[in-house]
């Protein structure tokens, strides 16, 4: 239609005045009729004349195919249409396999499928528009990588890598990344606490807090209302004597409190990095932050999960960074790992 409009315009320089008019559709239903006529080629009354043209009006621009970008296909192709084979045996071989499950029918090659008679093979350059319009075009639902890789399956195409091509570009996808949910799996390894006395508990070091302060146990109030055997064989004389002597021995409590507070903090920090999936950054890579903590009360349902992205500024400890915008203004406070995730462009 552009080659038409300029042609219009070249035709219209000639004429000293020209004026375009709006007709109502009410009035141009003899035009409507004689496209109509045109378009399906049957002529209804001897009244009309038609004319056929055999070539357009207008000329478009010349364009000769140099060359084609090497592919996948091409062996299969050259196999399939010479019967040409690459001079290593086993290349050969493995190519002769894999070519049985294609057809080339002259113009277009062919894979057999399992769920459908054929499906058309595409090269990497007409992949990319396949993705990119069963994605997120008129009918795109911005679907997972596996659902996009199946959807084009359906509709009759095929790439080596389609599985993995798709699930890169949803990955990609900016609309996706916005509105992703939020990783609940821990993003940095655990670090155990090195003090264990004073506020643990006795699964972690095998004996209670007051015990670690003063070297023995205290006696709890049921104790004294039920008269425990410790009540009853009490010697007010030799009690004072053998507080002296278990606080001599409290030292060696301690170190053992601390042998098994390690091995418990091992214990949960390998059951913790089990569950982790590291999701480390480095500075200049963008990131979108959670938009419930950059802004709590934008809570509506449709919006965002995303905001950004922007730009790590400075890594301050392993989970913990300092943001800017992508013109370079810094954003108030210290982000962690939990509240990002890595955008890919």
């Amino acid at each position: 239609m552009i080659k038409y409009l300029e042609k219009i315009r070249k035709e219209i320089s000639a004429f000293e005045e020209f004026q375009v008019v709006q007709i109502p559709r009410t009035m141009n239903s003899c035009a409507n009729a004689l496209s109509k006529m045109a378009s399906s080629g049957i002529v209804e009354s001897g009244n009309v004349f038609t004319e056929i043209l055999s070539q357009p009006s207008v000329k478009g621009k010349e364009i000769l195919q140099i060359g084609e970008e090497p592919g996948w296909m091409d062996p299969i192709v050259h196999y399939l249409r010479d019967d040409t084979l690459p001079s290593d045996k086993k290349e050969a071989r493995r190519l002769i396999t894999k070519a049985a499950h294609y057809i080339f029918d002259g113009q277009a090659l062919y894979k057999r499928s399992f769920s459908w008679p054929l499906l058309k093979c595409l090269q990497p350059t007409v992949a990319e528009l396949a993705m990119r319009e069963v994605h997120e075009g008129i009918c795109g639902d911005h679907s997972g990588g596996k659902v996009l890789a199946h959807k084009i399956l359906r509709r009759g195409f095929f790439w080596p890598t389609l599985q993995q091509d798709a699930s890169d570009f949803v990955r990609k996808c900016e609309q996706c990344q916005k509105f992703a949910t939020t990783p609940r799996l821990p993003a940095v390894s655990n670090k155990p606490i090195s003090n264990p006395v004073s506020t643990t508990s006795r699964t972690a070091t095998g004996e209670s807090p007051f015990s670690l302060a003063f070297g023995v146990d205290a006696v709890i109030s049921v104790e004294i209302g039920a008269h425990s055997p410790r009540l009853e064989t009490y010697n007010e004389q030799a009690n004072p004597r053998n507080l002296r002597s278990s606080l001599d021995l409290v030292e060696e409590t301690l170190e053992k409190a601390r042998v098994r507070m390690a091995a418990y903090q091992q214990r949960v920090a390998r059951y913790y990095n089990s569950k982790m999936k590291e999701r480390a950054v480095k500075t200049g890579d963008l990131v979108p932050q959670r938009a419930e903590v950059s802004d709590p009360h934008n809570s509506r349902k449709l919006a965002p999960t995303r905001e950004g992205p922007y730009r790590v500024s400075r890594i301050l400890q392993p989970g913990s960074y300092r943001l800017e915008s992508l013109e370079g203004d810094p954003i108030p406070r210290t982000w962690h790992i939990s509240n990002l995730k890595k955008f890919y462009q």
